[in-house]
């Protein structure tokens, strides 16, 4: 269901039309926001109160680099793991601890790896325009470090803070995973992205998610705002998940740029309306928990 033409919310008793970017996608029907305490949460003109949370594979980076590297170091068969995981039977930590057995490489031959691999050409301009706008961003992957790390570097997006899986060299030619934020993990992510928005979400805050991908899934039920594309816009579809379909990050600061627009005229509106000062979007509990409205 494409709808055309926006959201509705909640402000206090009063049903208002909010219009949106047309690209936004809604399966199932309407999705409500609703206003929450305007005495306890705030987005006046200060964008303080936005985070944005970023998946980095296929998402920042052209390629799924990780599945790339695994194809071309991998001494063995990587399909049946994959596969395994791809379906939910094992979690990412299995699989990485299969494929890492099997998979040599030297640092040299990473290094050369990594200078091959490509970026979203726009997402330098995003991180400017993130920058200058005053806006939280964070890379959050199910991946691994040391790629991300090199592969930011090279474009001298390294100072980004970024919440991965590790990657060591142990010697020559052999690698080990390691797993930071295992005792957070979920049954299937061995750095849950859903854990990261929860830990880092505070009264008032206001979190999108940018992503693309299976592993991105338990992050779409904790954010505010989802930007989707290929397996992670099916499954917001399957599953009546908000979000704006996106190809690269241009569209992801365009749609940004208008929603913020959108939202603080909107909620300043209502504040005046209301006779308070300040407000913020939330979603309600039923849009939260994925189900069709």
């Amino acid at each position: 269901m494409n709808i055309q033409c926006g959201w509705y919310r909640i402000c206090g008793t009063s049903r208002i039309f909010v219009s949106m970017p047309e690209m936004l996608m809604i399966t199932g029907g309407w999705i409500s926001l609703t206003f929450a305490d305007c005495q306890m949460n705030r987005m006046t003109g200060s964008k303080e109160n936005i985070k944005i949370f970023t998946d980095f594979d296929g998402t920042i980076a052209v390629n799924d680099v990780g599945d790339a590297l695994f194809e071309r170091y991998a001494r063995g068969d990587i399909a049946e793991p994959s596969e395994k995981w791809a379906r939910g039977e094992i979690s990412s930590r299995e699989l990485y601890e299969q494929l890492f057995r099997i998979t040599r490489l030297t640092e040299a031959e990473f290094a050369y790896f990594c200078r091959s691999q490509p970026i979203d050409e726009h997402f330098p301009a995003f991180v400017t325009f993130c920058e200058h706008e005053h806006l939280s961003l964070t890379v959050l992957s199910d991946g691994l470090d040391q790629y991300i790390k090199q592969i930011l570097g090279r474009y001298h997006l390294d100072h980004l803070t970024v919440f991965a899986n590790k990657m060591v060299f142990e010697d020559t030619n052999r690698i080990r995973p390691g797993f930071p934020y295992q005792e957070h993990q979920c049954p299937y992510c061995a750095n849950c992205k859903g854990y990261h928005l929860r830990k880092n979400r505070k009264p008032g805050d206001w979190l999108v998610f940018i992503g693309d991908g299976i592993s991105d899934q338990c992050a779409v039920r904790e954010a505010d705002v989802v930007f989707a594309k290929h397996q992670l816009e099916q499954y917001c579809q399957e599953h009546g998940i908000a979000y704006y379909p996106y190809a690269n990050f241009r569209d992801v600061q365009a749609g940004l740029r208008e929603l913020i627009s959108q939202l603080q005229a909107k909620c300043k509106t209502c504040s005046n309306e209301k006779g308070t000062n300040h407000g913020i979007f939330k979603r309600n509990d039923q849009h939260q928990s994925g189900k069709r409205m």
